[in-house]
């Protein structure tokens, strides 16, 4: 039995793994865009395909994790992006020979994920003033300089931002930047953002509170500087696990760019999210 193995030719290490991966004849490689990979996925998942490997970055396996979410299908994570944060929690390997060794022959369990509107994703989503900043500073890249365009984005960002409201038990909060991880997540600089291997399970929600520009613009810099810790004595963030949370807008029906595990898409407001436990079967090296 040949395995499928599924790359995105997109992903940072694409080209280089397809060499490798074509010439084992232990697998059935298949190089399909984002698109084309979740519709074949979908059809294995149709037929109970015991198995099957994905080389990619986060977002691809994202991407992957919605197709195959609730089947038996086990997803084995061959590493083929520019960070890989979902393949160092699951243990994988970084280099591709070893991390294929594990995708064949390792053990699979059941991981919980958290989804938006139903959109899975694996590690982290954020939603308003970053997302909107690197959206924006990517668009100007093509015209200028990338310090010149992270200013201006900036810029642009502060003077149209927007703010979520956030009905959390008896508060409404309102916050222009959302942050949401599975699973507790570190809140002291320098490792802001990365999984706390002894942490809580399910939704871990950081947001800023503020009333205006400059004072998001002040908490902002204050966070990447000094972590968000030092900020929650002082009230300016709100953090907190989560089982679920919708994010509202004032205008309803108005869609929203939203940031799943590194990649942009567009969801329509208001924002759902949930954590699902146990939802996917990913083989790890993980005890």
């Amino acid at each position: 039995m040949k395995y499928p193995v599924f790359i995105n030719p997109g992903s940072g290490n694409g080209s280089t793994n397809m060499d490798i991966l074509q010439q084992d004849k232990r697998l059935d490689t298949h190089i399909l865009s984002p698109d084309k990979m979740h519709k074949a996925l979908l059809e294995h998942k149709r037929k109970k395909t015991p198995r099957v490997l994905v080389c990619g970055g986060d977002g691809t396996l994202g991407l992957s994790a919605s197709a195959l979410q609730g089947s038996t299908t086990e997803l084995a994570v061959l590493p083929g992006g520019t960070l890989n944060h979902f393949a160092q929690r699951m243990g994988v390997p970084s280099n591709l020979d070893d991390a294929l060794e594990l995708a064949l022959a390792g053990k699979a369990s059941a991981i919980d994920v958290g989804t938006v509107n139903g959109r899975v994703f694996l590690n982290t989503s954020s939603v308003g003033a970053y997302v909107q900043f690197v959206r924006t500073r990517n668009h100007l890249e093509k015209r200028m300089s990338y310090s010149l365009a992270s200013l201006v984005a900036g810029i642009r960002r502060l003077l149209r931002l927007r703010s979520a409201r956030i009905q959390l038990d008896s508060t409404l909060l309102r916050s222009p930047l959302v942050f949401v991880g599975v699973g507790e997540r570190e809140l002291a600089f320098p490792f802001l953002g990365a999984e706390r291997h002894d942490g809580r399970n399910g939704l871990h929600l950081i947001a800023l509170k503020s009333k205006g520009r400059l004072e998001t613009l002040n908490i902002a810099l204050n966070a990447i500087f000094r972590g968000i810790d030092p900020l929650k004595k002082t009230r300016d963030v709100e953090a907190r696990m989560v089982e679920s949370v919708c994010l509202q807008y004032k205008r309803k029906k108005r869609s929203i760019y939203v940031a799943l595990d590194g990649e942009l898409c567009f969801l329509q407001a208001p924002l759902q999210y949930e954590y699902v436990r146990e939802a996917l079967l990913v083989v790890s090296a993980r005890p």
